[in-house]
């Protein structure tokens, strides 16, 4: 197991200590025993790449549906 990297959290101008763990690419620890805010500690369970709900494509609202366009159709749109 790769060692944790001592890192802060970037959400807000405090810099709350985190760690990241290269091994899942995340951040791994942002605990209140560390001193983070609500929103430092949470931030891994909110912003966990492999959560199932993240947007993973640009969509824009096509006859009033969401779909699926390249990032750059997405721009042009906007």
């Amino acid at each position: 197991m790769k060692p944790l990297i001592p890192t802060m959290c970037t959400l807000c101008g405090v810099g709350c200590p985190v760690y990241f763990d290269p091994e899942r690419s995340r951040i791994a620890r942002g605990s209140d025993d560390l001193g983070c805010c609500p929103k430092g500690a949470a931030f891994d369970r909110v912003n966990a790449p492999d959560r199932p709900d993240r947007l993973r494509h640009a969509l824009v609202r096509k006859a009033g549906k969401l779909e699926e366009v390249s990032t750059e159709e997405a721009i042009d749109t906007a």
